[in-house]
C-alpha cells in the first residue's frame, strides 16, 4: 500500500540525491539511497534510484584506482538508467571510461573490441564522431607501429616489418608506419624495397622531413648523388630544419665530400645542438684525418648526454684505430661498455680494447660472455662473432693456454662457413699493430697473424 508515494517521493528526490554526489559528499548520498530503498519494503527499486546508487558506488572504485570495477559498475548503471541529458556526469564519465578501454583493446590488436568500445563511447556522449570502426582501425594500426617500433630497438627488423604491414592493411595512410617500414627494410640491407616504400610516402606527402627519410635509403642504397639533390631541395624548402642538414651531411660524407659535409653538421648544430649531429660531424673529421677535431666534437656529444653510450664508443675507436692510444680507448670503451650493458657491438669493442692493453683474462671473460649470451637478447652480428672469438682465441694463446685456443679454432671455423663471405667489416688495424709490437715468441705472433689474416678474409683454414 505504501509503494507507490514512496516511489514517487523517491523520484521527486533523485535531483536531491545527485546533487549530494556531486558536492562530493558520495558516503551521504550512499546512506541516502540506501534509506530510501530499504523504504520500499522490498518492492522493486525504480531504476532512476539504482543507477544512482551504482554511479556512487562507481565513483568510489574510480577513485581508489579500481578500474576494472569502476568501469562494469557505470555500465551496470547505464543499463538500469540512462541520463536524459548528454551532457551530464555520468554519462561523461562513462563515454571516457569505454574511450580508454577501447585504447586498451586496440594495443592488444581487438579490432572487434576496441570498435564496440568507442562505439558506446561515442553512443554515451552523443558526439558525431567518425566511423567507430574506421578509428579502432587507426588505434590498432598505431598499437602495431609502437609494437615494430620496440621490435627494431631489439634488432628484429623481420618481425617488425610483419606488424608494420598488418598495420598499414588497418590504416593505408599512416605516415609513420611507412617510415618505420623503410626504416626496418634499411636494418636488413634491404634498401630497395625501403626507397620503393619511402618513395609513395613522398609521392603522397613532399615534405621535407619525408625526403630526408627518403635520401637516408637512397644514401644506404648507394644512390649518393640522389640522395644528395634531394636533400639540397628540402633544405630550400626548410632551412631551418636540422634534420635535412645532418642528412644531407651523411650523404656527402658518404660520397666523399667530408669538408661539405662538416659546414652541413655545423648547420644542424647552429639549428638545435645534438649528439648525433656531433657525433656524425666527428665522422667527418675523422675522416679528414683531423683527429683532436674528431675528438672534440666527440666530447660535446658527452656534454650533451653523458648516459649515452655513443660519443665514449666514438672516442674510443679514435683512440684505437687512429691515434692507437690503446690505454685511452680502453677507458673509454669500458665507459661506453658500462652504459650499454646489453649492446653487443659496444661489448665486442669493449673485448677487443681488453685484448690490446694486454688485459688478457679480462679480454677472454668478455668475449665468451658475448659468446654465450642469452638467444632472446640482442644477437652478434657475423662479423662481431668473427672478431669476438679471434679475441677469446688470442686471448687464450696469449695467456700460455694453447691447447684451448686450438680448440677454440672449430667454433670460428664453423662460423666462417656459415658467413656470407666476403671481407671482414671489422677493423683490426689497432690489434694487427697490437700483435706485431707485444712482446710474445715468434711461434704465438705468427699463429696469431695468420689467424687474424683469414679472419679478416673471411677465409677459414687450420693455422
Amino acid at each position: 500500500m505504501i509503494y507507490y508515494p514512496l516511489k514517487f517521493l523517491l523520484m521527486l528526490k533523485l535531483k536531491v540525491i545527485f546533487q549530494i554526489f556531486v558536492d562530493g559528499k558520495e558516503n551521504i548520498a550512499c546512506i541516502y539511497i540506501e534509506l530510501s530503498v530499504n523504504a520500499c519494503g522490498g518492492h522493486p527499486v525504480p531504476s532512476p534510484v539504482w543507477a544512482t546508487s551504482l554511479f556512487v558506488k562507481a565513483k568510489g572504485l574510480l577513485r581508489d584506482g579500481n578500474l576494472e570495477a569502476a568501469r562494469s559498475t557505470f555500465r551496470l548503471a547505464a543499463a538500469r538508467y540512462e541520463p536524459p541529458d548528454a551532457d551530464s556526469e555520468a554519462k561523461q564519465l562513462l563515454s571516457s571510461l569505454m574511450m580508454a578501454e577501447g585504447r586498451e583493446r586496440a594495443a592488444t590488436a581487438d579490432l572487434e573490441g576496441t570498435t564496440e568500445s568507442f562505439r558506446k563511447a561515442h553512443e554515451w556522449a552523443a558526439t558525431n564522431a567518425e566511423d567507430p570502426r574506421r578509428e579502432a582501425a587507426m588505434k590498432v594500426s598505431r598499437a602495431k607501429v609502437e609494437e615494430a617500433s620496440v621490435l627494431r630497438d631489439r634488432r628484429q627488423s623481420r618481425e617488425a616489418i610483419d606488424k608494420l604491414h598488418a598495420a598499414l592493411a588497418l590504416d593505408p595512410s599512416s605516415e609513420r608506419a611507412q617510415v618505420e617500414l623503410g626504416f626496418a627494410y634499411d636494418d636488413l640491407d634491404r634498401h630497395e624495397e625501403a626507397v620503393v616504400t619511402l618513395r609513395r610516402l613522398v609521392d603522397a606527402r613532399p615534405t621535407p622531413m619525408n625526403m630526408s627519410y627518403l635520401a637516408r635509403s637512397l644514401r644506404l642504397k648507394g644512390d649518393h648523388q640522389q640522395a644528395i639533390d634531394l636533400l639540397r631541395r628540402a633544405v630550400v624548402i626548410a632551412p631551418n630544419l636540422e634534420r635535412t642538414h645532418r642528412e644531407l651531411g651523411n650523404a656527402l660524407l658518404a660520397s666523399g665530400q667530408s669538408a661539405e659535409a662538416i659546414e652541413q653538421f655545423g648547420a644542424a648544430i647552429r639549428i638545435s645542438p645534438s649528439t648525433s649531429a656531433y657525433l656524425e660531424k666527428s665522422r667527418a673529421h675523422e675522416n679528414l684525418k683531423q683527429y683532436e677535431a674528431a675528438l672534440e666534437s666527440a666530447n660535446k656529444a658527452k656534454e650533451i648526454d653523458s648516459k649515452n653510450p655513443e660519443p665514449y664508443a666514438r672516442a674510443g675507436l679514435i683512440y684505437h684505430e687512429d691515434l692507437r692510444d690503446f690505454e685511452s680507448a680502453y677507458r673509454q670503451f669500458r665507459r661506453a661498455a658500462s652504459l650499454a650493458p646489453d649492446d653487443v657491438s659496444l661489448q665486442a669493442n669493449f673485448a677487443e680494447a681488453c685484448l690490446t692493453v694486454a688485459r688478457f683474462d679480462e679480454a677472454f671473460r668478455a668475449a665468451t660472455g658475448l659468446l654465450h649470451t642469452d638467444p632472446t637478447t640482442e644477437a652478434l652480428s657475423g662479423d662481431d662473432r668473427l672478431a669476438i672469438e679471434f679475441v677469446a682465441i688470442a686471448a687464450l694463446q696469449l695467456q700460455g693456454r694453447r691447447e684451448e685456443a686450438r680448440a677454440a679454432q672449430t667454433s670460428l671455423a664453423a662460423h666462417m662457413k656459415h658467413r656470407a663471405g666476403g671481407k671482414s667489416g671489422w677493423n683490426f688495424s689497432g690489434t694487427r699493430l697490437f700483435l706485431g709490437k707485444h712482446a710474445m715468441n715468434s711461434a704465438d705472433r705468427m699463429f696469431l697473424l695468420r689467424l687474424l689474416d683469414l679472419v679478416e678474409q673471411a677465409e677459414y683454414a687450420p693455422a
